[in-house]
């Protein structure tokens, strides 16, 4: 494998997520204001998909901060240095995660 950051590419990715991410957050919210109203037998039901949904919207919200995030340094030259370390992330780990902040040690370090 090369171990050359492909700067472009992994723009062309995270900018590719982060539309996918935000019409599936757009279209979660759209849909949130539809039946608002559930019959009585169909409460439980209803509060167990929204509370789904609701989780669901919160973990894609963090992951477009996370894409953004990463799209940020890109922009400020901090791309692919460790947030704790301040060593290099190896081109392998940004390739799978281009969002990484941590090299693969301080993220085993932290977990």
């Amino acid at each position: 494998m090369d171990n050359v950051l492909d700067t472009e590419s992994i723009r062309q990715q995270l900018e590719d997520e982060a539309k996918k991410l935000q019409e599936s957050i757009t279209q979660k919210l759209d849909g949130n204001n539809e039946g608002r109203n559930p019959d009585r037998s169909d409460l439980a039901q209803a509060y167990a998909t929204r509370e789904r949904s609701t989780a669901l919207l919160a973990i894609e919200r963090e992951r477009l901060e996370q894409v953004q995030n990463a799209l940020q340094r890109l922009d400020d030259g901090t791309y692919g240095y460790c947030m704790s370390c301040g060593e290099n992330i190896s081109p392998e780990r940004l390739e799978i995660l281009p969002h990484a902040t941590l090299c693969v040690n301080c993220q085993a370090n932290r977990e």
